[in-house]
C-alpha cells in the first residue's frame, strides 16, 4: 500500500499532496504506477481553458505542484510512484519533456525549483534531486521520518545512515531561490539555505525564531523578505532575524502569497484566508464569502491583484470585493481538487489531481462567475 497522509480535521492530519482527501493504494507494476488514475470526463475544451492530461503528454494526471522559470517554462512536479526510471518531474514550452529519464525511479516529487543557471532540483521523501548539464546527482537528507508520525508538527525525526549530504530533516514541502541564487528549502525540520553542491550554508529552526519547525510554504516580498507559514503560524525574515505579526494567524499555515501593495495572503488549514496589509489582518471564509472551502490548498496574485485561491472544492478568485468561483461544472477545470497555482504571462496554470488546467487572464478573456 502506498503511504497517504488523509485531511482529517479531528486529528489535524496534512496529505503531503495538499490536495488528496482519500487514501490511495495500488499495486506496483513495470512503467506503471501504483495510483489509480482519476477518471478524467471527456469534454470539450472550454473558451479561454486549456487541458493538459496524459493524453497530452503528461507522465500522471496527478500533479501535486507547479512552478515556473525566470524564461516561462513551466516544471510540474507528479504523484507518480513507478519503477519506470527517472525523476518525475515534467517541463512544458509548448510540448512536455522529462529533463531527466535515466536516474533512477525517484518518489512522488514534493517541491522544485530552478536556479538562474538552469539547474533543476527537485525533492521527494527523504532525497533532493539535481539535474545539471544532463546530469542528475541524488542527494539523501541526513534523517528520515517515522511512517507512522504523520500529524503535522509531531514528526519524529532519527538519524539517516545512508545520508550523503548535510540537508537536514526528511520532508521538504517548498523550495525557492534568492537574488544570490541560492536554494531555500521548506522541510519538516526547519529552513535550510544550500548551494549548488547540497552543502548546507545555514539551517534555522525554532531556535533561530521559526514559529514551527515544520515549515510547509514560503513566499519572497520584494525579493528581500522572505515569508514562511509552519505548523505553528506564519513568520517573516528580513535577512537578520525572524519575526511575526501579532494579528496574524496561529496555527496550521499551507499557503502563502503576496501582492504588488505589500499586502500578503495567508492560506490556513481549516480557517479560511488572512489578508494581512502591514497593520491589519482580515479574514476571508465560507461563512462571509464565496470561498468553497476553509481548507486552502494554494494562493496566488495575479499583475492585477486579484487574489486566486486553491481549495479542495474548487477554485476562488477575488478582484475589488467581486468574487468568482470556478468549478467543474462552470469551467475548464478538470477537478475541483486544487493543488497548486502558477502565474504566467497573462495565464493561471492550475494544478489538479486530473491533469493541469490554463486559464487565460487576459483581459478580453477573463469573465467573472457567478455561482
Amino acid at each position: 500500500k502506498a503511504l497517504s497522509i488523509t485531511l482529517d480535521p479531528n486529528h489535524v492530519l496534512l496529505d503531503w499532496d495538499r490536495f488528496n482527501n482519500t487514501r490511495m493504494v495500488g499495486t506496483w507494476a513495470d512503467d506503471t504506477t501504483h495510483l489509480p488514475q482519476p477518471t478524467v470526463p471527456a469534454r470539450d475544451q472550454k473558451a479561454n481553458w486549456t487541458t493538459y492530461t496524459m493524453a497530452e503528454g503528461l507522465l500522471h494526471n496527478g500533479v501535486r505542484f507547479l512552478n515556473l522559470t525566470a524564461e516561462g517554462q513551466l516544471v510540474a512536479g507528479l504523484h507518480l510512484r513507478s519503477r519506470k526510471a527517472g525523476t518525475y518531474v515534467q517541463c512544458f514550452d509548448g510540448r512536455w519533456t522529462q529533463p531527466d529519464s535515466m536516474s533512477p525511479a525517484s518518489g512522488p516529487i514534493t517541491a522544485a525549483t530552478t536556479q538562474a543557471n538552469g539547474t533543476l532540483w527537485a525533492a521527494e521523501h527523504g532525497r533532493i534531486r539535481r539535474i545539471k548539464d544532463g546530469q542528475t546527482t541524488v542527494f539523501t537528507t541526513t534523517q528520515y521520518r517515522h511512517h507512522r508520525s504523520i500529524a503535522i508538527g509531531k514528526a519524529q525525526l532519527k538519524p539517516n545512515p545512508k545520508a550523503n549530504c548535510s540537508i537536514s530533516g526528511c520532508v521538504v514541502y517548498d523550495m525557492t531561490t534568492d537574488v544570490q541564487d541560492r536554494v531555500w528549502l521548506a522541510t519538516d525540520n526547519g529552513i535550510s539555505i544550500m548551494d549548488q553542491d547540497a552543502q548546507v550554508l545555514k539551517h534555522m529552526t525554532t531556535d533561530d525564531g521559526l514559529p514551527g519547525n515544520e515549515v510547509l510554504c514560503m513566499v519572497w516580498q520584494d525579493q528581500d523578505t522572505l515569508w514562511i507559514g509552519t505548523d505553528k503560524g506564519c513568520a517573516r525574515f528580513n535577512g537578520d532575524a525572524w519575526s511575526t505579526p501579532d494579528s496574524c494567524p496561529r496555527g496550521i499555515i499551507t499557503a502563502l502569497a503576496t501582492d504588488t501593495q505589500g499586502t500578503v495572503h495567508i492560506g490556513t488549514y481549516r480557517h479560511g484566508v488572512y489578508t494581512y496589509n502591514g497593520q491589519d489582518t482580515r479574514r476571508i471564509h465560507t461563512y462571509n464569502s464565496r470561498l468553497p472551502h476553509n481548507m486552502i490548498t494554494a494562493l496566488t496574485c495575479d499583475n492585477e491583484d486579484r487574489l486566486w485561491v486553491g481549495t479542495g472544492q474548487g477554485l476562488w478568485c477575488m478582484d475589488d470585493q467581486k468574487e468568482s468561483t470556478y468549478t467543474t461544472d462552470n469551467s475548464g477545470l478538470l477537478s475541483n481538487h486544487i493543488a497548486d497555482l502558477a502565474l504566467g504571462d497573462q495565464s493561471l496554470w492550475i494544478a489538479t489531481d486530473a491533469g493541469i488546467a490554463k486559464y487565460d487572464l487576459s483581459p478580453a478573456s477573463t469573465v467573472a462567475l457567478d455561482d
